[in-house]
């Protein structure tokens, strides 16, 4: 029996929509990992906060609360207060 174009179309969709799947779990394990090893292993962090935040005309870190409870929005703000946190 011939599969229609429909039915092939429907079907990559199906995979694709897996794959998707698989892969955004794959990188959120992956920085599950690198935010626990955070602490014993810096550089490690920094190495991939580098290559998420370079070339790209905005910040991808979000805003963040430092341990005063203030909202910290400017990217050397947030670097302070990321060094601060792991010193």
């Amino acid at each position: 029996m011939r599969k229609s174009r429909l039915d092939k179309h429907w079907s990559s969709v199906e995979f694709r929509n897996i794959a998707k799947t698989e892969l955004r779990k794959a990188i959120r394990n992956y920085e599950k990992d690198i935010a626990k090893k955070a602490r014993k292993d810096p550089k490690a962090f920094y190495r991939y906060v580098n290559s998420r935040v370079k070339g790209r005309g905005i910040s991808l870190i979000p805003d963040l609360i430092d341990s005063n409870g203030s909202v910290v929005t400017e990217n050397f703000n947030k670097a302070n207060a990321f060094n601060d946190f792991f010193q």
